[in-house]
């Protein structure tokens, strides 16, 4: 576009990806654990989501349907689909003087991403991993849709960056330990 980026910087006021996740079914959702190799692939530990309830949807095969049908033991509201609806998941970036001078400057999108979460961005695999926490979406929908491996790893970028102090006894902590060395608390507890 040959557009300088100082006029860019200078009328953006900010930045909105979104996307449309399927709603699990609220009448025959399943719940379940998922193992800790599952939980590990979204950045998450098993520790910090043992008070959540994760669901899977209760998606049946065409056959399955035709025999629930028959039974008449087939979901009223999903039709045994196991999702019904959708439910948007965003990320928004605010502009602010810091991204203006990364933006003039020629940083990449990576450079510009990290520095908005520094700023409190919420990115979409966050806010996706949120809805899953809360019941309306599953694991699988989010791979589906949001997961890629720059976003998990923009993720971790900035779980490391804010975990620095252990949650539990205070201490200061380096950037590579996984565990506090003094209380053996897992540093990513939510």
């Amino acid at each position: 576009m040959e557009v300088e980026p100082f006029m860019i910087s200078g009328a953006l006021l900010g930045v909105l990806a979104q996307r449309l996740m399927r709603r699990v079914c609220s009448e025959c959702k399943i719940a379940y654990n998922p193992s800790k190799e599952e939980l590990a692939r979204f950045g998450l530990s098993a520790s910090s989501d043992d008070s959540v309830t994760f669901y899977k949807a209760n998606s049946l095969t065409p056959e399955q349907i035709e025999k629930a049908k028959a039974e008449g033991n087939l979901c009223p509201k999903c039709n045994g689909g196991g999702y019904k609806g959708r439910i948007g998941v965003y990320e928004f970036m605010v502009m602010s003087e810091r991204l203006q001078k990364l933006i003039n400057q020629g940083a990449n999108t990576d450079v510009i991403k990290e520095a908005a979460v520094d700023e409190g961005m919420v990115t979409i695999l966050a806010y996706s991993l949120n809805l899953v926490r809360q019941g309306h979406t599953t694991l699988e929908e989010v791979e589906r849709v949001t997961f890629t491996d720059s976003g998990l790893e923009a993720e971790m970028k900035a779980k490391r960056k804010s975990s620095l102090t252990c949650k539990t006894c205070g201490a200061e902590m380096q950037q590579d330990w996984i565990d506090c060395l003094y209380c053996t608390t897992p540093r990513f507890i939510e």
